[in-house]
């Protein structure tokens, strides 16, 4: 008896151990609460008019990833008006009902826990669409009564998922889907490489080229690298030697030469390098984790790798490993991108990404095209943006439909849909104001608000004739560009990356790590990154390391410890007081400065010295860094032409933690002025000029003239009949002295 309890006991600890083996084995879930406005960029309410309309947002998940449980915790309001009887709220997933919601006149505050069935989810972009039908009586009815109307609160709403990461079998062809921006799950990423004492410039690019291809894979979604030290350990598979231990929980990508690595490396893998080396594996010891190995026999070959993970789109192919034999990146000119416009043409839409859409109903969501202008795009006030539509539109509307057409959410144009037959509609040329567009990212949208021509009380309302489509081989033309901006202006480097990305590939950035330190490291290549996604490429030709650039490149400073040197002319120097301002005066009138003196500032292309100048309390006081991280911008110390960008922490781990934080949407686009704080731990950013202005590019002296006329045409036109009047006036005066000197004495014949 003694001998089988004891038996049972062994077993079952056995049993236990087997049981918390596979446990750790299987990868952990993650929940997540995502309120629907970050999923939308709009924090305003999603609003739905009219007795039967819809609105739609876009439901992301990853390819790699596992959903355990999906639920939508909705918060709506209704109208008090409605008819209870007829009015409902249906929700919708991939064009399936999930959930039907009375909307009720005596419960209009709406609150529900809606659970999205897992077999509708699929990999990439779902469709989550809010379709209501609202009425308020039973007769006939307007069904665009303005009392017709729901709202969802996207503040409130929330998108609550339980997902876990599926074990990996990585092949090239899937990069895409390994770094997926839809993936919910965390997406940690360490870049390793050997000893830190070892790293120089060549280590510092590899790294930097590996997390601009990973950044560009994720697109939108900001991506914090770290930087890890490879350590020796027992390991398996392709890494043998390595400890992947202190790896698990993140992606891994190992980059170094083949004696670099080879420690590491299982000798059946290292005997395979025989040229640049990409290999994608699952991570030993976490499956559902990626193994990336990119390396070659010399430092040009690892390059190559490195490169070849950086530039390449289309699918490799379908293999675990990769030979890359060379890599020859595009020739591009300055501003050039995907899907950018970098000169004045005309570019089809079909060109910059839209594709032909249709949409019908009286209230339809609005056509939408990215539009992505160059980061100091500047022209004549009076400069138009041409867009020649190609669409075709339905019959029988009433006479007051229109296509209103807006520019980053503002009103620019119309266009009547008054046409009694329809039918479509060829080169329907429209003007908007250039001065209506921003440098960097637009959206022109095209909204149509359609009519049925009948629409009165008891009276069938025909609403499928009510279509509109625009055309992918629209045009877009812009006018005569000039390239011309003031800084500094951090909100214009946060939005297009500018003066760095002027440069298709980075020619002309130069990165300095003021430290050897894993954070700082980490951070440098998380911005690099950034900018990366900005350009949409690779910025491979950039120059990073840890000392002092070429002076002919922009600067971008990364640590806790810059040159003093590097920080001549910046709003602040460590050790030395720092001035805050407070604006103490409202607006100024623009005619405090007289108009010809204006002009010559203008027409002289000087520095306007006695522009007016808002008054504001200065105050100078000691500063130190302490869990913050200062952005700073200002007029490179090496070159009065090239600009000098620094992210400055108090300690390297500040400056890590710092970056990863600055990188969040809420923070980043929060970049403005000369000056701005990051906070650590908290959210938010302030901003502040200190430092004096100064202006990049040039305009000419004919463009200067242009841009006098434009703003005061009438004043100009003034000047041009007075100026016309005095050389009348001269040359009636000359023509008297001529005939004085040379005819006085002659008489005129009379008939």
């Amino acid at each position: 008896m003694t001998y089988r309890s004891a038996l049972r006991g062994l077993l079952l600890m056995l049993l236990l151990s087997c049981s918390s083996a596979i446990a750790s084995l299987e990868a952990p879930r993650e929940r997540r609460d995502v309120p629907l406005m970050a999923l939308t960029g709009n924090a305003q309410p999603l609003r739905i008019s009219g007795a039967s309309s819809q609105q739609s947002i876009t439901l992301p998940i990853g390819a790699r990833e596992n959903i355990k449980s999906a639920m939508l915790h909705l918060v709506a309001t209704n109208s008090t008006a409605l008819l209870p009887e007829r009015s409902q709220l249906q929700i919708q997933l991939n064009g399936r009902v999930i959930a039907q919601l009375p909307l009720s006149p005596k419960q209009p505050e709406i609150t529900a826990d809606i659970r999205l069935p897992l077999n509708l989810l699929q990999p990439g972009y779902n469709r989550l669409s809010f379709v209501a039908a609202q009425h308020y009586t039973l007769q006939c009815e307007d069904p665009t009564a303005p009392e017709l109307w729901s709202e969802i609160d996207m503040q409130q709403s929330t998108l609550r998922i339980d997902s876990e990461l599926q074990t990996l079998t990585p092949t090239l062809d899937r990069l895409d889907a390994l770094f997926d921006p839809a993936q919910w799950h965390s997406r940690r990423l360490n870049i390793v490489t050997t000893g830190l004492a070892q790293l120089g410039s060549n280590e510092l690019g590899w790294g930097a080229r590996l997390a601009q291809g990973a950044a560009l894979r994720l697109r939108y979604q900001p991506l914090a690298v770290q930087h890890r030290v490879a350590s020796a350990g027992r390991g398996d598979g392709p890494v043998s030697g390595l400890d992947t231990a202190a790896l698990a929980g993140s992606d891994i990508l190992l980059v170094g030469t083949l004696a670099q690595l080879k420690p590491y490396l299982s000798p059946a893998l290292a005997a395979r390098v025989q040229s640049g080396f990409l290999g994608v594996y699952p991570l030993p010891g976490d499956a559902s984790r990626l193994l990336l190995i990119a390396t070659g026999r010399d430092a040009a070959e690892v390059g190559k790798a490195v490169d070849a993970f950086a530039w390449q789109r289309f699918p490799f192919p379908r293999q675990a490993e990769l030979a890359v034999r060379d890599v020859k990146p595009a020739t591009l000119q300055d501003y050039a991108g995907p899907r950018r416009i970098s000169t004045e043409g005309s570019y089809r839409l079909r060109d910059l990404g839209f594709r032909s859409r249709n949409v019908k109903g009286m209230f339809p969501e609005a056509i939408e095209t990215r539009i992505h202008l160059p980061a100091d795009l500047y022209g004549p006030e009076d400069s138009k943006v041409e867009v020649d539509l190609n669409y075709a539109v339905g019959a029988k509307m009433r006479a007051d439909s229109v296509l209103n057409v807006l520019v980053n959410g503002q009103f620019a144009q119309v266009i009547p849909l008054d046409q009694d037959k329809g039918g479509t509609v060829e080169h329907y040329r429209l003007e908007i104001p250039l001065r209506n567009f921003k440098p960097g990212e637009n959206t022109l949208s095209f909204q149509p608000r359609m009519t049925p021509l009948v629409s009165g009380n008891c009276q069938t309302h025909q609403t499928e004739n009510l279509q509109l489509t625009i055309f992918d081989d629209s045009t877009l033309t812009l006018p005569k560009l000039f390239h011309f901006a003031q800084l500094p202006d951090l909100h214009r480097f946060a939005a297009t990356g500018f003066p760095y990305a002027v440069a298709a590939t980075g020619e002309r950035i130069g990165i300095m790590v003021t430290e050897r330190h894993s954070d700082t490291i980490g951070a440098a290549w998380s911005l690099l990154g950034k900018l990366a996604q900005q350009q949409a490429l690779p910025l491979t030709a950039a120059h990073i390391g840890f000392d002092t650039p070429p002076a002919d490149r922009h600067l971008l400073i990364v640590g806790s410890k810059p040159p003093a040197a590097l920080l001549k002319g910046a709003p602040w120097q460590s050790g030395t007081p720092m001035q805050f301002t407070q604006p103490a005066q409202g607006a100024i009138p623009q005619d405090s400065v007289g108009w010809l003196a204006r002009q010559w500032v203008w027409l002289s292309g000087a520095s306007p010295a006695t522009a007016p100048q808002a008054a504001s309390t200065a105050i100078s006081a000691d500063a130190t860094l302490a869990g913050q991280l200062l952005m700073m911008q200002y007029r490179s110390p090496l070159d009065d032409d090239r600009t000098a960008t620094v992210f400055i922490g108090g300690n390297p781990a500040d400056v890590g933690r710092g970056s990863a934080e600055l990188l969040e949407a809420r923070n980043w686009d929060g970049l403005a002025h000369d000056v701005t704080l990051l906070r650590i731990g908290e959210p938010g950013v302030v901003s502040q000029q200190v430092g004096p202005y100064y202006d990049v590019g040039k305009i000419g002296f004919i463009g200067r003239i242009g841009y006098a006329f434009s703003q005061y045409p009438l004043l100009w036109l003034a000047i041009t009949l007075l100026l016309v009047a005095v050389l009348a006036l001269v040359t009636v005066k000359l023509l008297r002295r001529f005939y004085l000197r040379h005819h006085a004495g002659v008489e005129e014949e009379t008939p």
